[in-house]
């Protein structure tokens, strides 16, 4: 719809004072616009900070239980798989994931200790007890963590 002269003098304004009022608008609109979006990077930036500080944490962590599970339980290899492993799916709510090999009747217990001794949620499994599809993932994508030399 285009805005006429007559239909300018009778809101009182002219096209001229209209179209600058509209610019002006539009102007400042994009001013708190582009200041959301500000506000908005300066919160994500914050966000991924905190995610990659935790998720330095969690690695350090996994390193630490990882040796437990190898020096105090008898595990042959521990492996880190899931989300922590692949950098980009790993988030604030993640949890450590790991493998061990030969860890034997020795698992609920070294399961237990590490459970008591974490920040992080676990989920440790025995690499003896895994469906083969699941071996194989692990296989793939896990890390190595502990290998008994």
């Amino acid at each position: 719809m285009d805005l006429t002269d007559v239909e300018a003098q009778k809101i009182g304004k002219s096209v001229g004072d209209i179209l600058y009022l509209c610019r002006t608008a539009v102007f400042q609109n994009k001013k708190r616009a582009h200041l959301h979006m500000g506000i908005v990077n300066s919160i994500y930036k914050k966000k991924m900070n905190l995610q990659q500080q935790r998720r330095k944490e969690a690695l350090r962590e996994a390193k630490h239980i990882a040796r437990i599970l190898g020096e105090r339980f008898g595990a042959k290899e521990v492996i880190l798989y899931g989300s922590l492993s692949q950098e980009r799916y790993f988030d604030m709510a993640s949890d450590i994931d790991i493998v061990a090999k030969g860890l034997g009747d020795q698992y609920l217990k070294a399961y237990g200790y590490c459970l008591r001794l974490s920040e992080f949620n676990l989920d440790i499994r025995a690499y003896e007890d895994l469906p083969d599809q699941y071996k194989n993932q692990v296989n793939k994508q896990g890390r190595c963590l502990y290998a008994k030399k």
